[in-house]
């Protein structure tokens, strides 16, 4: 791709967008984990230790689907589209390489919408050493655990069900390396002036 909005903008211009995209990332992120069944039943600072900790699994999660063919397709609130290069340019090869493995396993395991919906509150309830109450979330996810493994039941034949269910699996344990290198990356992240 050599023609895009945005192939000619500044570093300025595409973080101003990315500044303009976190606050909207993270509001349905928040929103969109709330609405999840059995939350409630998670104390609340737990829940913001889960938001801020589990925000690049969201993030992965929601927008593999615009991680294809070695291009992002995101455009931003100002217009302005998020490139592999201004990937590359904001987080480093290390950390977008593994963002499109990722994506391009994801997208291939072709999930369908309720699997997908099922998936969010599992990877929300990934394991955290830091949570207080670690047992509530851990029956959370053994609850939709289970729902996901009884919806890939309904569409597919048992033994391709288990399959997928494995490997799907396999898929999201490549969120904890990517999760560390973003929290890495996040802290560090001096942009270049190249205006």
């Amino acid at each position: 791709i050599t023609d895009y909005p945005g192939n000619n903008a500044s570093v300025s211009e595409v973080y101003a967008g990315l500044r303009a995209a976190i606050p909207m990332h993270v509001k349905n992120m928040i929103a969109a984990f709330k609405k999840i069944p059995g939350t409630n039943e998670i104390n609340a600072e737990d829940f913001q230790k889960m938001m801020l900790h589990r925000g690049m699994d969201y993030y992965m999660l929601k927008y593999s689907c615009i991680l294809v063919n070695g291009e992002c397709y995101q455009i931003y609130p100002n217009g302005l589209q998020y490139t592999r290069r201004w990937m590359t340019q904001m987080h480093g090869k290390k950390m977008v390489s593994r963002m499109f493995d990722f994506a391009n396993k994801f997208n291939n395991l072709n999930l369908h919408e309720q699997e997908l919906a099922l998936i969010y509150p599992i990877v929300l309830c990934t394991d955290d050493h830091t949570l207080d109450d670690p047992e509530t979330v851990r029956s959370i996810k053994a609850c939709f655990s289970y729902a996901l493994y009884a919806q890939m039941c309904v569409t597919r034949k048992e033994q391709n069900a288990k399959m997928l269910f494995e490997q799907l699996f396999k898929v999201l344990e490549l969120l904890n390396p990517l999760n560390a290198i973003y929290e890495k990356s996040v802290g560090s992240l001096v942009l270049e002036k190249t205006d």
